[in-house]
């Protein structure tokens, strides 16, 4: 099976540019990317679609992805408007759903947002999983699938200054997952940074952004230009391979 990973698109409204950032046309840029790279099985998308939330930047996703005709998986990220996202991003093409079974995969979609609890209009940068989600992951692990989680905040340490706003509840998440042998990869975004890791049988996969790019070499929140990308993973019977594509190309 083969996926796109398409993270942190930061899209804002009107398309204008953030961070000095055209960050719609790196986005535009990723969809054409789609279009040559052939037999995609499914996309899915890790959070940040929207960098302020706006209904505009959901429906000009939206819109994108139904002119690929793949079936496009996607969970909120810190910067999206839950009370949005959810009614916006769906449509025939794009699911913001719990759990989807793919050929012999059961996929897994979590939401790691944390709402303010100053400011209910306003989410965290850090993640956390709620008891629902900690209680729902627990029932969705119970198939002889293998499994593939999906979420936007880390749930492992990252290297230089990237090790900051993580998931929280992450010692509790790894225990949990430590459990069932089937489950054999976590994607997350976030970081805005590329980085693969295996802990035991796990592959746990930061995906690149497609918006705007960090690196852990360079200063905090630097823009690494250039090194926006897009992730096609390949899912064998016994081998799981990454290979990034870079927008510039």
């Amino acid at each position: 099976m083969r996926l796109a990973i398409l993270s942190d698109l930061h899209i804002v409204e009107a398309g204008l540019p953030i961070w000095n950032t055209e960050t719609t046309t790196h986005f535009d840029t990723a969809i054409d990317l789609i279009k040559k790279t052939p037999n995609i099985d499914a996309i899915i998308v890790p959070g940040d679609i929207a960098d302020k939330g706006s209904q505009w930047a959901y429906s000009y996703v939206r819109n994108s992805f139904d002119r690929l005709c793949i079936p496009s998986f996607f969970v909120p990220g810190n910067h999206d408007n839950i009370k949005v996202f959810n009614s916006a991003i769906a449509s025939q093409w794009c699911h913001a759903c719990k759990s989807v079974e793919l050929q012999d995969w059961k996929f897994i979609f979590l939401s790691s947002v944390m709402i303010d609890p100053n400011d209910c209009e306003s989410n965290m940068s850090r993640g956390f999983l709620s008891d629902d989600e900690i209680s729902r992951l627990k029932e969705e692990l119970n198939t002889e699938r293998k499994i593939c989680i999906i979420l936007h905040h880390p749930p492992i340490d990252q290297d230089g200054w990237l090790n900051r706003k993580l998931l929280e509840n992450r010692t509790e998440f790894n225990s949990i997952i430590r459990k069932f042998a089937n489950v054999n990869l976590i994607i997350y975004g976030h970081t805005h940074y590329h980085t693969i890791q295996k802990i035991n049988s796990v592959t746990y996969i930061g995906a690149p952004a497609v918006g705007f790019a960090f690196n852990k070499d360079l200063p905090k929140f630097q823009i690494d230009k250039g090194a926006e990308a897009i992730l096609i993973i390949e899912l064998d019977e016994n081998d799981i391979r990454c290979n990034p594509i870079l927008l510039n190309g």
